[in-house]
């Protein structure tokens, strides 16, 4: 509820700061300061007709970033995008045509991989025009709806975002015990080898 309470103080241009933002630096999913802000504009703190606009321009300028990036061949992000995605996800190397496409489509709807789509539409060269089509196609959707679900559900918001804390608090603690376990056996094996070459 404090960052609810903080988004309340912001203006327009703090919401519109706060879009652009989301995307990359916020240290949680962007659906979770949509649907606060859609909660605030259910209690009068924002107006509805507005909101949705200022998201959608704040998201689509560091989408267009992102793009950009990718599409000039930044050194920094094809080698963030090769060591965590290319690498991982074969799919990802040789996509093309209705395969791009769904992809795309797809990645702009996923939590947390939201900027794989202006990514994946530079790395791949898509033509500026079709960028921004197929931005505004989905920001459209995605900024309106989980606006909307944060204006009308503004009652049940508060148990909506205290559950998702405790999920990610959850998937926090079973990373750390992954972690800690891999690191155990790495230490173990270690000490093991040693103790054999003894």
């Amino acid at each position: 509820m404090e960052f609810i309470d903080q988004l309340g103080g912001l203006s327009y241009l703090g919401v519109f700061g706060i879009s652009l933002l989301a995307n990359a630096v916020l240290p949680f999913p962007e659906e979770i300061t949509l649907l606060s802000l859609g909660y605030l504009a259910g209690i009068g703190v924002f107006h509805f007709g507005l909101l949705i606009p200022i998201c959608m321009i704040g998201l689509f300028i560091s989408d267009l970033v992102i793009y950009k990036l990718a599409y000039h061949g930044s050194g920094i992000t094809n080698k963030l995008y090769n060591k965590l995605f290319a690498s991982r996800f074969d799919f990802l190397n040789h996509l093309e045509g209705e395969r791009l496409e769904r992809v795309i489509l797809i990645s702009r709807f996923m939590v947390y991989f939201r900027f794989l789509a202006p990514f994946l539409c530079g790395y791949y060269k898509i033509p500026f025009k079709k960028f921004v089509s197929y931005e505004f196609t989905a920001l459209s959707v995605y900024v309106s709806l989980f606006i909307m679900i944060g204006f009308f559900l503004r009652n049940q918001l508060e148990r909506v975002i205290a559950g998702i804390g405790v999920v990610q608090n959850v998937i926090i603690a079973i990373l750390i015990l992954a972690l800690f376990f891999v690191i155990f056996r790495s230490l173990k094996r270690y000490f093991m080898s040693s103790i054999s070459k003894l």
